[in-house]
């Protein structure tokens, strides 16, 4: 069983037992990193939607 604990336009962090799974929406079956803890996978999954966005703003 998994909890939804942050989710923004690109990423979300899922619980699962005691890791915090940052998977790309719409790409839920190969997560982009694994943490122990929900801050740092909040930030990483932040920065990368950042990151997605500045390279969606470059490509225009």
């Amino acid at each position: 069983m998994s909890d939804t604990v942050h989710q923004n336009q690109t990423h979300i962090v899922l619980k699962v037992g005691a890791r915090y799974i940052v998977y790309r929406c719409g790409a839920v079956d190969r997560p982009v990193s694994v943490h122990t803890d929900a801050t740092s996978a909040i930030e990483d999954a932040d920065r990368r939607h950042e990151e997605t966005e500045q390279r969606r703003r470059r490509r225009r």
